[in-house]
C-alpha cells in the first residue's frame, strides 16, 4: 500500500479556498431579489422551476420598461452648458447669453445668480462685481475648461451650481 502525504500548507490552502467559495456564494444569494430567494426554498422541483421562471420574467420586463437613456442626454446644448461634460459632448456651444432673474450675495462677498434659462451660477472667488436682476450677461467657456461671466466689459470666474 502506497501512502501519499499532502503537505499541511496545501491542505490549509485548499480548505481556505473552499470556505471562500462558500462565503462568495452566500453573499451572491443575499444580493438576489427576495422573490427569487423564496424560490430557492421550494422543495418541489416543478414548483421551484415555475417560481424561477415567473420571477425572472418579471425582472426582464422591469429591465425592458426602464428608460434606456439618461434624461440629461435629451437636454439641449443650452441646458447642458456649464455642466461638466464628457469629452465628446457639448463642444458646439462656447457661450450663452441670458438675463439675470435674481442675485444673492453671501457673507464672503461671493454672489450667486439665477438666470432666466433656469441655470444657477456662482462666483468662484470673492470680490466686488456689480450685477442686478434684469442685467443681460454672457457666460463663456474658457480655454482651460473654466467659465467666465461677462457684463458691461467686466468679467468674473463662475461655476455652474444648477
Amino acid at each position: 500500500m502506497i501512502r501519499t502525504c499532502i503537505p499541511l500548507s496545501i491542505f490549509a490552502g485548499l480548505l481556505a479556498l473552499s470556505s471562500l467559495s462558500v462565503v462568495k456564494a452566500e453573499s451572491a444569494l443575499t444580493d438576489l431579489p427576495e422573490a427569487l430567494q423564496e424560490c430557492i426554498n421550494e422543495s418541489d422541483d416543478t414548483l421551484r422551476l415555475a417560481c424561477f421562471d415567473r420571477e425572472m420574467r418579471k425582472l426582464s420586463q422591469t429591465a425592458i420598461s426602464a428608460p434606456a437613456a439618461d434624461p440629461v442626454d435629451k437636454a439641449s446644448s443650452e441646458e447642458k452648458f456649464g455642466v461638466t461634460p464628457k469629452r465628446e459632448e457639448n463642444e458646439e456651444l462656447m457661450k450663452l447669453t441670458a438675463t439675470v432673474v435674481k442675485v444673492s450675495v453671501g457673507a464672503t462677498r461671493i454672489f450667486t445668480i439665477w438666470l432666466d434659462n433656469d441655470q444657477i451660477w456662482q462666483q468662484k472667488y470673492s470680490g466686488t462685481f456689480h450685477i442686478k436682476a434684469g442685467d443681460e450677461v454672457t457666460i463663456a467657456k474658457g480655454s482651460f475648461g473654466g467659465y467666465s461671466l461677462f457684463r458691461n466689459g467686466r468679467k468674473v470666474s463662475v461655476n455652474r451650481v444648477q
